[in-house]
């Protein structure tokens, strides 16, 4: 099967989306399927020297791979894991990249009628004069997590039309589908790697506590719910080493508290060292579920508190709006009385490999 992903941001960039459809290539690549990815042209890109890719030229067309690069600020293509990925500059109107992509889309149409099934990773407007011009190309979308709070109907709208002119789709999370109004076809929250589940035991007792914050330092990711912590764990007089794995607008609001290492490719290594893991968003969750942490999981709005609460793993971590709870499940922690939740947590999480969100997306195209 010959499937092109459509998506916003793609590897080597670090970050949930890029996780989600790196991983699902991965594997459908591993079982014989094809994958082709279109996504947003990363500046930095070239930089990474960790990378083996090389440049198109600068025309907008999706060339095949040369066997020396060509620089190129206008678009790369290059070869990650037998994935063939392709990623466009389409510059920093939000209105005018729109009728970039559909131009680059539609110039370099081959690619599309090359395919059996276009999978959208929320992107469904990049597809949609397509979808009127290639009526009988299946077209599929994930809806991952949400965009602001509170929900602008635009939003809300685009979610719902792409519902309606695709033939079926994946949501993250529950929430989805009461804040947008959608229907899913199937739910997941992401995966583990099966090499990253490890029954290691959390051994505490050390003087200080050692806590991890992973994710992005922004508002919605709860940086001043969990700064209020960790100023309550220090009013209560409880020493801790904090890590901060993650960049953004807000990481300088724990510069006092902790080591800011920005983002991290490999996090695996930072939860192992920690003792509590602070972070509230899905794969980051389901990560330090499957090292066997304790998470602490903060909302401060309604939205986040239903991402949270509206999950499967809802009851193996730690959901609050409260320092005071938060501290006094660190506490519990201190003194083992979390153990028998964060068991339960690892072995559900565990059992959420890539493997299985890979399952859905074979389901969900052959059903419909």
């Amino acid at each position: 099967m010959k499937t092109v992903f459509l998506t916003r941001r793609f590897f080597p960039e670090i970050g949930g989306v890029e996780r989600h459809s790196l991983e699902v290539a991965k594997r459908l690549i591993q079982h014989g399927h094809e994958v082709k990815v279109v996504s947003e042209f990363t500046p930095t890109l070239n930089n990474n020297k960790k990378i083996n890719y090389q440049s198109s030229s600068k025309s907008a067309k999706l060339h095949q791979c040369k066997e020396q690069p060509v620089k190129s600020s206008y678009s790369d293509h290059f070869e990650i894991k037998n994935i063939e990925v392709f990623k466009f500059n389409l510059g920093s109107s939000e209105f005018f990249k729109k009728f970039k992509i559909w131009w680059y889309l539609l110039r370099n149409i081959k690619v599309i009628l090359q395919a059996d099934i276009v999978h959208c990773h929320d992107v469904f407007i990049w597809y949609l004069p397509f979808r009127f011009l290639l009526p009988w190309k299946k077209v599929y979308v994930t809806f991952h997590g949400y965009e602001n709070f509170p929900l602008k109907k635009r939003q809300i709208f685009l979610h719902r039309l792409s519902q309606v002119l695709s033939n079926g789709n994946i949501a993250v999370g529950r929430f989805i589908e009461k804040w947008y109004g959608t229907k899913s076809d199937f739910i997941t929250y992401g995966g583990v790697d099966r090499s990253g589940v490890l029954p290691k035991k959390n051994a505490l007792g050390a003087k200080e506590i050692k806590i991890l914050f992973l994710g992005r330092c922004e508002a919605d990711t709860g940086v001043f719910e969990y700064v209020k912590i960790l100023k309550e764990l220090r009013k209560s007089k409880i020493k801790f080493q904090l890590q901060v794995c993650g960049d953004g607008g807000l990481a300088k609001e724990f510069k006092h508290y902790g080591k800011l290492n920005g983002f991290v490719k490999s996090p695996e290594d930072f939860i192992d060292w920690s003792d509590v893991v602070f972070t509230s968003s899905y794969l980051s969750i389901l990560e330090s579920m499957a090292r066997r942490r304790p998470v602490v999981s903060v909302y401060a709005n309604s939205l986040k508190e239903d991402y949270l609460k509206m999950s499967k793993f809802k009851n193996y971590i730690m959901i609050t709006d409260s320092e005071e709870d938060a501290v006094g499940y660190i506490k519990k922690t201190i003194n083992g009385q979390s153990k028998k939740l964060v068991e339960e947590g690892y072995v559900w999480a565990k059992s959420q490999t890539w493997e299985k969100v890979e399952e859905l997306y074979i389901k969900l195209w052959k059903i419909k």
